[in-house]
């Protein structure tokens, strides 16, 4: 069984074979956390994908029974593609304020 609920919703993870993300999850909850986790959540939030951010555990996104399995696919393929076209960078510059 996987530890993570994301990985039984999306099981085949290209996202993570690709990159170096670290995923947790606890209660509902996972985490992803990469290099400029920070600025790509902001510009996540700024594209109505809504994600939250924590210090040492990185983008934090519902996996809850609420949450539709294309909204977590959509999720992933926009970090995907803010990745790529450093999107992010935008917001590197920005103070860190985290709720």
């Amino acid at each position: 069984m996987a530890a993570d609920p994301l990985l039984r919703f999306r099981p085949e993870f290209p996202i993570l074979e690709k990159t170096t993300y670290l995923i947790s999850s606890d209660r509902g909850l996972s985490c992803v956390d990469f290099e400029n986790a920070l600025e790509v959540s902001r510009e996540l939030n700024a594209r109505d994908v809504i994600v939250d951010y924590r210090p040492g555990a990185g983008i934090r996104m519902s996996s809850h029974f609420y949450t539709a399995d294309e909204e977590l696919d959509r999720a992933f393929d926009t970090i995907d593609e803010i990745r790529r076209s450093r999107a992010w960078e935008r917001w590197r510059d920005r103070p860190a304020i985290v709720t």
